[in-house]
């Protein structure tokens, strides 16, 4: 999906509504997404996690499709069809960019969420062109989620500084893929490096590189359930084409024996 990302200002937004999140469409390509450390609790009980390291960065992921740019997690129509969704996916299409030293909101007008008012938007500013409350709350949401997912990354950087990621060999068998498919770049928990950690380095990553290991560790069987949301997003997929042909017949013609609806006597009996 093409995006057209503009900074939110008083000149291009302040009569103009933003509506929000309907669905996950957006989320399609999404094969992996970064967690943040305050979600540990949920994505651990929905995700396998795995380690990344992206120009030196070292980053906390969950795993959502085990093919480039399409995710398992999202049907046809943008229906969310895991547990839990990751908070950087429920931002959009919002985010925070730095401008010049400072840390600006901007908006994808291309998701079609940025508009005029109707009966479902939320103003970008109020009256007095000041932030609106909605629009600040939204602020507030992504400067939460970034600064936990640049923690999280500190944390993830404590744990390769320390020798504690290695290479994550996962291979994937199924119908399509009967001779394997080998999922490519992502890292786990080295668990004896971890337990033979000297006591030095076990302080040191106390602070909270040690939870951000424990929850990728206990995460790794949660790779068993992604033929099970394989399956899910397939059942989806035949009632979303179910729908769509029954919606289609409604509007087919239905032969020579058509009833005629007289709609001045519908309407003025």
């Amino acid at each position: 999906m093409a995006s057209a990302v503009h900074a939110v200002s008083p000149e291009r937004h302040r009569n103009r509504q933003w509506r929000p999140l309907g669905n996950y469409a957006h989320a399609r390509n999404r094969h992996l997404v970064g967690i943040a450390t305050s979600e540990l609790a949920q994505a651990v009980t929905t995700f396998a996690l795995a380690f990344v390291v992206q120009n030196d960065v070292a980053g906390l992921v969950a795993i959502c499709g085990i093919e480039p740019n399409s995710s398992l997690f999202v049907a046809s129509d943008g229906t969310w069809l895991g547990r839990y969704v990751p908070a950087m996916l429920r931002a959009h299409p919002f985010a925070i960019a730095n401008s010049e030293g400072k840390q600006v909101l901007c908006i994808d007008e291309a998701s079609g969420l940025a508009g005029p008012n109707d009966d479902n938007t939320r103003p970008f500013f109020d009256e007095s062109g000041a932030i609106a409350r909605p629009t600040a709350e939204v602020i507030k949401f992504l400067e939460a989620v970034n600064g936990q997912l640049q923690r999280s990354n500190q944390l993830a950087g404590q744990l390769r500084k320390h020798g504690l990621l290695e290479p994550w060999p996962i291979d994937v068998r199924g119908a399509q893929t009967p001779d394997g498919k080998k999922l490519e770049g992502l890292l786990r928990v080295n668990e004896a490096a971890l337990n033979a950690l000297p006591d030095a380095a076990f302080l040191e990553l106390r602070g909270g590189a040690l939870a951000l290991a424990h929850a990728q560790l206990l995460s790794m069987p949660n790779l068993s359930l992604l033929p099970r949301i394989a399956e899910a997003r397939q059942a989806r997929e035949r009632q979303i084409k179910q729908r769509r042909a029954e919606e289609a017949a409604m509007f087919q013609p239905s032969g020579g024996n058509q009833d005629v609806i007289d709609w001045d006597r519908m309407f003025n009996d």
